[in-house]
């Protein structure tokens, strides 16, 4: 059983090392003996640690699957508090496959029982789910609200990720606001958070946000350098864009190479050179040299 525990542990670290593979080989290790030993508990949390390898590695049908088996057997086993962060895996995924409603409905079960709970953690995580739903509905009112009140609970707990993750959130409420300044700030905090976490995914989706800001403010070959150099990140780390994030970034790189005009060849070499750039002059193009040396 201590050995299934530490197969599960060590997957949990590769998994936050952007190490997919490894973290997928371990963790299906550990659930192989859990199933072996009939230890429901380890079962579920090694279902509950694939589902995350599974989104970040764009198999969205998997990881609900993974997910759904996990809540199954906490529910059964009483075990509410990682049912609680289960539910909320589940709503990502559900926002993830653009199914709004489901995912609302999911990330309030996992709000309610959170704060029932009084896992401040999950309530962020929560926050922040039904917040980007929020955004996505264009409730950008709504979105800022829940966003700042989970950024205070991060900055609270000292939980570097979550503070990371609200302000990314504050950022695209502020960029659909036109206050494209506030973003700029906001993103800038975020990736200097995620640098000093090492988060390549991290870093690569607020590489994004950042080329579609500097698109907005019409250096569209500065916006294709950085988004090219999110995309090498991302393959680097396999770790494709899910549905939702595809659709917006896609429109606005289309709005971008479309300001380029008869220009297109400039735009795809400046994307080219984007995904040839050290990692460290891509975010020095993107925030200045004062982030990118963090």
């Amino acid at each position: 059983m201590e050995y299934t525990k530490a197969l599960n542990a060590a997957g949990s670290l590769a998994f936050h090392e952007t190490d997919y593979p490894a973290a997928r080989a371990l963790l299906e290790q550990s659930l192989a003996l859990s199933r072996a030993l009939d230890d429901r508990r380890c079962i579920a949390l090694a279902l509950n640690n694939l589902g995350g390898v599974a989104i970040e590695q764009g198999n969205l049908l998997a990881a609900r699957a993974l997910y759904e088996e996990s809540l199954g057997l906490l529910r059964e086993l009483g075990d509410r508090h990682v049912a609680a962060g289960v539910l909320g895996n589940l709503a990502m995924v559900a926002h993830d496959c653009g199914d709004l409603g489901g995912a609302r409905a999911l990330a309030e079960e996992s709000l309610a029982l959170s704060r029932e709970l009084g896992d401040q953690g999950r309530v962020a995580d929560a926050l922040n789910t039904l917040g980007n739903i929020a955004c996505d509905l264009g409730d950008l009112e709504t979105a800022r609200t829940l966003a700042q009140e989970s950024l205070a609970i991060g900055r609270e707990l000292g939980d570097r990720d979550c503070i990371a993750t609200s302000l990314k959130n504050l950022g695209v409420v502020a960029f659909l606001r036109g206050k494209l300044d506030d973003a700029d700030s906001l993103y800038r905090e975020a990736m200097g958070i995620r640098l000093e976490l090492g988060d390549r995914l991290g870093i690569a989706r607020t590489l994004e946000r950042a080329a579609a800001l500097a698109a907005a403010r019409g250096d569209s070959l500065a916006a294709a350098r950085t988004w090219g150099a999110a995309d090498r990140v991302r393959e680097e780390i396999g770790s494709p864009s899910p549905p939702n994030e595809q659709s917006h970034n896609e429109g606005y790189v289309t709005t971008a190479r479309a300001t380029v005009g008869d220009e297109c060849d400039a735009f795809d070499r400046a994307w080219r050179q984007g995904r040839e750039m050290p990692l460290n002059e891509a975010i020095e193009l993107a925030f200045g040299a004062t982030v990118a040396r963090r």
